[in-house]
């Protein structure tokens, strides 16, 4: 087993080589490439006059020069291992042989004027590097291998899709240096045709895109594989999951890039993501190897689909418990918030075709965004009353099932936005499902007693989906809208502790109540109620509503924080009060948003 210093190290190259490529990106996309006219020094000096250009190429050798120091230093703690050290030593090898070769086709781009074979061959090479030391890294954090038994296919599938985005990755980055990045310039199809008759860099384009159509099927048929094969192995459900992700991500800014005609950030964007979505198809075929039985899936046998399985229930019984994963109650307030900023935006009703997909797609990215956070918290939902009888800790769904379908979900709702509203609004939408899945469930819910203010950003994203949903931006009362639900979720959220505190107590989730004590909680959500008062009248001032609501949102605030102030005198064990001010703040923004439709200035 790898000693932890030389773990570190492999991880330590993954990431500057990963930000080695994403500065190579960057000093393409602004125009930085022949800055430095001569190598491998720069303007004849090893630090030159620099400036923005300069530095960025005089920067990017740099940390070529540190990347391949690094290399070597962790070459030799590779030949310092105990026991047997081959696999490490000629994995450091292999990354060696490479290095010499990348830094001649670094040279070479200068010295042709950036060649779209040099370039895109210098870009194959920096990911083949990447691509090593992604292997090493991941296969020195795992343990032995296991001896579940796996099928070839395991590693096949992600192997096939790694090399699927490995091609499309090198097609677009020989297609940019071409000067065919616009040579389509609408987007999904190519001047407007799904298959256009020209041939040169239009070809050249569409033939980048269809290699990324192939490589995205490849990609979530890997995730599907994955979550249907191997249920229970988040070591390979998880990257397959992540790859999803990055791949829609992936897609919206190819279709940003080309419709705002190549903005540099976006097209590093671009670049980074496609490196990551490499990277995690890489680490997870490493992965899948390294679990198959002493490294070797030949004649393996592969587990039952059905393995492990609950009996089968009716149907009816099926799809109510997918409705629970989606956490309906939830939804309900991120759908009324998403259509009363499209009301506010439109002056008025929205047309209802834009309404529908806003709608669902809102519904499918959140909804999604909540069967993969019970998917997660699964474990300490089984110890609280509240949770328990959800379908995963009752037993009633696999986890598997959940986490497949919420990742589809929200993956639907992210293409329904993209197609069927625009690219905002599904960048927003995304936005707020990696929010909530990674920032909140994943870290901040189980890390800090600021868990629900830090994570309320989430929720309050939907009436951003909704205002981008009509106008294509994001105004000023939507941001008003915005701050308005980041403010009241956490005396929402605490309202609710206070009164289940023994429930996140045996759970360990540091809500709050648990951390800071019962008086302490109170003048917070006090403190909160005083702040989202100000803030919802706010809207007034953009003038997108009337004086009526301004009224009726000051009576409904006044009403509000005098429920936070009883509360504030209320003592345990007696929760009345913590329970009327959750309820009460439900129907304080639903009547908020009420009052915004019902007098939205024409």
């Amino acid at each position: 087993m790898p000693t932890r210093a030389f773990r570190r190290l492999a991880w330590t190259m993954v990431a500057g080589t990963y930000a080695l490529m994403v500065l190579g990106g960057m000093t393409k996309a602004y125009g930085a490439g022949l800055a430095c006219p001569d190598w491998p020094l720069c303007y004849g000096k090893l630090i030159p006059q620099l400036d923005f250009l300069v530095f960025l190429e005089w920067f990017h050798r740099l940390v070529a020069l540190v990347v391949g120091v690094l290399a070597l230093v962790t070459t030799a703690a590779a030949l310092r291992l105990p026991g047997d050290r081959s696999p490490w030593v000629r994995g450091c090898l292999v990354s060696l042989g490479i290095l010499p070769v990348q830094a001649v086709f670094g040279g070479l781009t200068v010295f042709t004027n950036l060649n779209a074979v040099v370039d895109a061959s210098h870009l194959a090479l920096g990911t083949a590097f990447f691509a090593t030391w992604v292997v090493l890294a991941v296969s020195a954090s795992m343990s032995e291998p296991s001896r579940r038994q796996l099928t070839v296919r395991f590693v096949t599938v992600p192997l096939v899709a790694a090399v699927a985005t490995y091609v499309t990755m090198i097609l677009g980055s020989y297609m940019k240096a071409a000067g065919g990045g616009l040579a389509c310039p609408d987007w999904p199809l190519c001047r407007g045709q799904l298959v256009p008759l020209e041939g040169g860099l239009v070809l050249a384009q569409f033939v980048h895109r269809l290699a990324a159509l192939v490589a995205g099927l490849a990609v979530f048929y890997t995730a599907y594989f994955m979550f249907r094969r191997a249920r229970g192995v988040p070591t390979l459900t998880v990257p397959a999951g992540i790859a999803s992700g990055l791949l829609v991500i992936q897609v919206l800014l190819g279709g940003v890039a080309v419709l705002q005609a190549l903005p540099p950030p976006v097209t590093v964007a671009h670049l980074a993501v496609a490196a990551a979505l490499v990277g995690t198809l890489v680490a997870l075929t490493t992965a899948a190897y390294r679990l198959s039985a002493a490294g070797s899936v030949t004649g393996a046998v592969e587990p039952a689909p059905g393995a492990g399985a609950p009996g089968p229930r009716p149907l009816r019984a099926v799809l109510l418990d997918y409705l629970l994963l989606m956490k309906p109650r939830i939804l309900l307030l991120i759908l009324a918030g998403g259509l009363a900023a499209m009301w506010l935006a439109e002056r008025g009703l929205p047309p209802l075709g834009l309404t529908a997909f806003t709608m669902l797609g809102l519904l499918l990215s959140g909804g999604g965004a909540n069967a993969v956070n019970m998917w997660y918290d699964r474990d300490i939902d089984a110890v609280m009353a509240r949770t328990r009888r959800r379908p995963l800790p009752a037993g009633r769904l696999q986890p598997g099932q959940a986490l497949v379908f919420g990742i589809l979900a929200a993956v639907a709702g992210v293409l329904v936005l993209a197609v069927a509203v625009n690219l905002l609004a599904a960048a927003l939408a995304l936005a707020g499902f990696l929010y909530y899945v990674l920032v909140y469930t994943m870290w901040l819910k189980r890390t800090t007693a600021q868990n629900i203010v830090i994570g309320g950003a989430c929720g309050a994203l939907a009436p951003l989906v909704g205002w981008a949903a009509v106008t294509g931006t994001v105004g000023a009362a939507a941001l008003v809208l915005f701050l308005v639900v980041f403010l009241w979720t956490p005396p929402h959220f605490w309202a609710l502790a206070l009164y289940r505190n023994e429930d996140y107590r045996r759970a360990g989730v540091p809500m709050l109540p648990v951390v800071r004590g019962e008086s302490h909680t109170k003048w917070q959500i006090l403190a909160y109620a005083l702040l989202v008062v100000p803030a919802s009248l706010l809207l007034y001032l953009t003038g997108i509503v009337g004086p009526a609501y301004l009224w009726v949102a000051l009576v409904l605030g006044v009403w509000f924080v005098s429920g936070c102030v009883a509360l504030l005198r209320e003592r345990l064990p007696s929760q009345v009060w913590a329970r009327r001010v959750f309820r009460w703040s439900i129907v304080y923004l639903a009547a908020l948003f009420a009052a915004m439709v019902a007098d939205v200035r024409p």
